[in-house]
């Protein structure tokens, strides 16, 4: 694989929220990838002055920092943004005005504006060990200031303090009353872009991993987006593959999945999805070369449980291709929606039953509950269904290969789960010999 450039946020994606470590798989799964050649940048909202313990947890390249207000690779700093110190003074005076809670973000740290706060949210940031804040004062000031945060509410007078920011900055809604400002013209993605001028890349040579609304402006951008196990929805559409969670070593997961770093031979299929919370990788028997059948699909009935990123995508395939489809799921995107009412597909807003099975062709299993996928392809080799789990190789009895067609010809594409990127080139590149013809 040629060199690639790999770029992880902190929180949620390299850093457990929950244990405040970063796995060691994942700093493995990061030195192998140097080791084969790859760049690995971190590429976070936070300050260089607000890393913390993160610094000594990774050895990346570089780290792309303050939503790319501070750039650093290999030792050389990049760009160093920094906000004018009369526009802070002017943005901290319009935010005790208008009562917000704000935070002032660069190279000396965090710095708040007032010592105590009746913003929850607030209180506990000022309590976090690891992301300790500082009182500040006009009169001493707090060095060079690259961006902010605040927190509002319905008390405060948000809309008049955002406005009063003017087009110079730029505020990200991350949920929850609180709110990312980043002068503007700098995000997650120009970071990203310098780093590729830098090294000579393309961004089909870019992969990002993240999983929190922060991440949004990367995971636009960028073509291989890789959302972690859990996530916030609005970075669904986005995402080429969703792995597991920081915890169930997600990050190893997708690297190896992917063919970054060597060991995923055995769990690779063609078309990536969830892997499912609490799925656990286990041992299987490496991949056989899967001979190319091709089915006629016109009103045989096929079953897709599960309406997130992996399902909808599936579901719409196999509806062009004559299918009848039938989805079961609670809860669906924006996608699965739209094929609902255009009938495409048949939705039952429900959970998956056994009975669901009764009479199908094709079932594709992938939910975001690991044991109920797992549950759906233990019946479907019970009822001598074809199966396809979308976390778990091992438990397919086909895949979904990379397709390419005109008019009346159709090709398929696999590497048998052994290199998902090659499959991914070989069917671009089937898909313009075609569209030259």
């Amino acid at each position: 694989m040629s060199r690639k450039a790999l770029f992880f946020d902190i929180d949620g994606t390299l850093l457990s929220e929950i244990t405040g470590q970063v796995p060691e798989s994942a700093r493995q799964a990061l030195a192998q990838a140097r080791a084969r050649g790859h760049l690995v940048f971190v590429n976070t909202g936070r300050t260089y002055g607000e890393l913390g313990k993160i610094r000594n947890l990774v050895e990346p390249d570089g780290w792309l920092c303050g939503c790319g207000t501070y750039i650093q690779a290999e030792g050389r700093v990049l760009v160093h943004q920094v906000m004018d110190r009369d526009s802070v003074l002017g943005i901290s005076r319009k935010a005790r005005a208008c009562d917000v809670d704000c935070f002032l973000e660069g190279m000396e740290g965090c710095f708040v504006l007032t010592e105590e706060t009746r913003y929850p949210m607030g209180r506990r940031l000022r309590s976090k060990p690891d992301f300790p804040v500082r009182y500040w004062r006009e009169d001493t000031g707090a060095g060079e200031i690259e961006k902010f945060c605040v927190i509002a509410d319905e008390e405060s007078w948000r809309e008049e303090f955002f406005a009063s920011l003017g087009p110079e900055i730029q505020v990200i809604d991350r949920g929850g009353d609180f709110y990312e400002c980043v002068p503007a013209g700098f995000s997650k993605a120009s970071a990203i872009d310098r780093i590729l001028e830098e090294y000579g890349l393309g961004l089909e040579d870019a992969y990002v991993f993240g999983d929190s609304t922060n991440d949004i402006s990367m995971f636009e951008h960028v073509p291989n987006a890789v959302l972690m196990g859990k996530h916030d929805k609005q970075l669904e559409p986005y995402a080429s593959f969703v792995t597991r969670t920081v915890e169930e070593d997600g990050i190893r997961y997708a690297m190896e999945f992917l063919g970054l770093i060597p060991g995923g031979e055995d769990r690779q299929e063609e078309e990536p999805g969830p892997a499912g919370a609490g799925a656990e990788s286990v041992p299987v028997e490496p991949a056989p070369a899967y001979f190319p059948l091709f089915f006629n699909l016109k009103d045989r009935k096929i079953l897709v449980a599960g309406a997130g990123t992996v399902g909808s995508r599936r579901a719409a395939l196999l509806a062009e291709f004559g299918a009848r489809v039938k989805v079961v799921a609670p809860e669906g995107n924006d996608r699965m929606e739209e094929l609902a009412a255009a009938g495409q597909v048949s939705w039952e807003r429900r959970s998956f039953v056994p009975d669901d099975l009764e009479g199908c062709f094709l079932a594709v299993a992938a939910t975001d509950d690991a044991a109920v996928n797992d549950r759906i392809a233990g019946l479907c080799r019970e009822q001598k269904i074809l199966v396809n789990h979308a976390g778990d190789q091992s438990r397919c009895d086909v895949y979904f290969p990379g397709i390419a067609r005109k008019d009346g010809v159709v090709a398929g594409i696999t590497a048998s789960g052994t290199d998902h990127g090659l499959a991914k080139q070989v069917t671009e590149k089937v898909r313009e010999v075609l569209a030259g013809i």
